[in-house]
C-alpha cells in the first residue's frame, strides 16, 4: 500500500532551512521546513503546495479496491511522502521526520475523515526505529488486527498510553481516546476526541496523536482537502493546547495553519517549549526533556529497546 521507499517571538537566535523535493514517481511536492528558537520556545515551520494532478477519490472511484487511479495504485491506499528534518530541528523540537501523507478517499471512520486529506504525522521517533513496528494485520486491510498479534512488535500497537487525571490519556488533550481499529505499521495507533463533524463539515485541521508502546510518537494535524486548495485564503488558529499530566516539554503548545491561493502554499507553524543542547556523549530524551547516555544494555532482545532507541551489538542504541 505505501508508495515508494516511504516521505517567533522576539529575536531570532538560530534559523534553519531546509527545502526538499518529496516525490511518488514523479516530483508533485515541494516541501520547506525551518526552526526559529527564542528564549526557551521554538517555533517550526512546514509547508507544502498541493499538486492537483495527484489522484482524487469520489464516491464511486472509493467504492472497491479494484479501482486503480493512474499512479497505479488503487484509490484506497494512502499516498506517502516522509520529509527527513535536519538534525539541528530535532535537537530543539524532538521531531524527526514528517510524514506528509495524502488519501484520496480518506479513511475510516466512516462519514467522519473519509474525504480527500492530508495526514501530517510530525514524529518523536527515528525512522530506523519505525521500520521495526509490524504487526499482524486484519484480513484484506492495512491495520493491525486487536485480538490477534503473534510478535512483541504488534502487541506493543496495543500497550496504550497511560492514564491519568480524571481518567484521562496523559499527555495528550483532554477527551482524546485511542482507537483500537486504527493501529498501522510504522506509524503507530490513533487517539483524537470522539466528538468530531460529519464529513460534510469538516473544513479545519483537526488535532490526532499517535503512540506506541505507551507513548506518545506523533503529532498530527489532519488536514481536509478544502484548506489546501481553492481561490480563497485559509486561516486556523489552535489557540493554547492543553495537555493532561504533560511530561514530553516540546509538544506543541499550538499551531496555526495557512493556505494562499496566489502560490497554492500550505504553511502551518507550530510553537512549543525547546530542547536544550546536549552535552558530549548524551543525547536528548524526548519523553523527558532530559539528557541520557546515547547507548544502554539491552535486557533481553531488540524489542526491549524503548522508542528512539535501536538495537545493534547486543544494545539498545540512541537512534538521532
Amino acid at each position: 500500500m505505501k508508495v515508494a521507499a516511504v516521505l517567533f517571538l522576539g529575536i531570532v537566535c538560530l534559523n534553519v532551512f531546509v527545502e526538499q523535493t518529496l516525490a511518488m514517481n514523479t516530483n508533485r511536492l515541494k516541501a520547506k521546513g525551518s526552526v526559529k528558537k527564542d528564549g526557551d520556545n521554538y517555533e517550526l515551520e512546514f509547508s507544502f503546495k498541493h499538486d492537483l494532478s495527484l489522484p482524487y477519490g469520489t464516491a464511486e472511484l472509493c467504492s472497491s479496491p479494484s479501482n486503480i487511479a493512474s499512479d497505479g495504485l488503487p484509490y484506497l491506499a494512502t499516498r506517502y511522502f516522509p520529509y527527513k528534518l535536519s538534525k539541528t530541528v530535532t535537537k530543539r523540537t524532538g521531531f524527526h521526520t514528517v510524514g506528509l501523507d495524502w488519501n484520496p478517499c480518506g479513511h475510516p471512520p466512516a462519514d467522519v475523515f473519509t474525504k480527500p486529506h492530508y495526514d501530517i504525522h510530525f514524529y518523536m521517533i527515528s525512522d530506523e526505529y519505525r521500520s521495526g513496528m509490524t504487526c499482524d494485520l486484519i484480513p484484506n486491510a492495512p491495520v493491525c488486527n486487536p485480538g490477534a498479534q503473534s510478535s512483541d512488535a504488534g502487541l506493543k500497537f496495543f500497550k496504550y498510553v497511560p492514564t491519568g487525571t480524571g481518567g484521562h490519556l496523559t499527555n495528550m488533550p483532554e477527551g482524546y481516546e485511542t482507537m483500537s481499529d486504527t493501529a498501522v505499521p510504522q506509524m503507530g495507533i490513533h487517539s483524537y476526541h470522539p466528538d468530531q463533524p460529519s464529513v460534510s463539515q469538516w473544513l479545519e485541521p483537526v488535532l490526532v496523536m499517535g503512540s506506541y508502546d505507551s507513548k506518545v510518537i506523533f503529532w498530527e494535524p489532519m488536514v481536509p482537502v478544502e484548506f489546501v486548495s481553492g481561490n480563497s485564503e485559509n486561516t486556523y488558529d489552535s489557540g493554547y493546547i492543553s495537555y493532561v499530566d504533560q511530561t514530553i516539554p516540546g509538544l506543541p503548545s499550538s499551531y496555526t495553519g495557512e493556505y494562499s491561493p496566489k502560490n497554492g502554499r500550505t504553511t502551518f507553524t507550530l510553537h512549543g517549549r525547546r530542547y536544550e543542547k546536549c552535552p558530549k556523549g548524551t543525547t536528548l530524551d524526548v519523553w523527558s526533556g532530559g539528557c541520557i547516555n546515547e547507548s544502554k544494555p539491552a535486557t533481553c532482545s531488540a524489542w526491549d529497546c524503548d522508542p528512539g532507541y535501536v538495537y545493534e551489538d547486543g544494545e539498545c542504541k540512541y537512534s538521532w
